[in-house]
């Protein structure tokens, strides 16, 4: 026991003078013109290399834009998407009722559906209600925060039919 004792503190010691001989690392070169390339390696100039070709995808189409560019001027209530998915849903009663969680648009022309998470805890639990916009008033309080509000209890949302996902192609067949 003595000797492994010994040992392990000799070792101990031995590292530490291993380190403290070691060669300081190389500094970084600080700008582009001081990079070296390992041996071997081409030295072709950032600005010349060949851009890399994107690989080609198969794609499908989920809505078909009309081809031509249209551009929109927001109106003074109109309401971003960042502003409503997150949004806490109140009833009239002041209690929370769900969450905002995603926005479904029809062929990207509509909105068609809020989707609202229900019950659960940090999203564990949680299941997902589709809503018609015009079921949920969006308000504005005092200090320019939104506020949705429906005339629903948490309870009557959580036997609501719960809304899933469909893939395009399944909704494709089923049109």
């Amino acid at each position: 026991m003595r000797r492994v004792i010994i040992g392990l503190i000799s070792a101990t010691a031995l590292t530490g003078v291993a380190f403290a001989q070691a060669p300081a690392p190389a500094p970084a070169p600080t700008s582009p013109t001081q990079q070296t390339a390992p041996p071997g390696a081409p030295t072709v100039p950032p600005a010349s290399r060949p851009a890399p070709t994107p690989v080609p995808e198969k794609l499908t189409d989920v809505w078909k834009g009309t081809g031509t560019v249209a551009y929109y001027n927001a109106n003074a209530n109109d309401v971003g998407s960042a502003q409503l998915i997150g949004l806490t849903i109140y009833n009239e009663k002041q209690e929370t009722v769900g969450k905002v969680a995603d926005l479904i648009l029809d062929e990207g022309k509509t909105l068609k559906a809020l989707v609202i998470g229900v019950g659960g805890f940090l999203g564990l639990g949680e299941r997902w209600v589709a809503v018609e916009p015009g079921s949920v008033t969006i308000a504005k309080t005092e200090n320019g925060k939104f506020r949705g509000i429906m005339n629903v209890t948490a309870e009557e949302l959580k036997k609501a039919p719960e809304f899933k996902y469909v893939k395009p192609a399944e909704t494709a067949k089923t049109n």
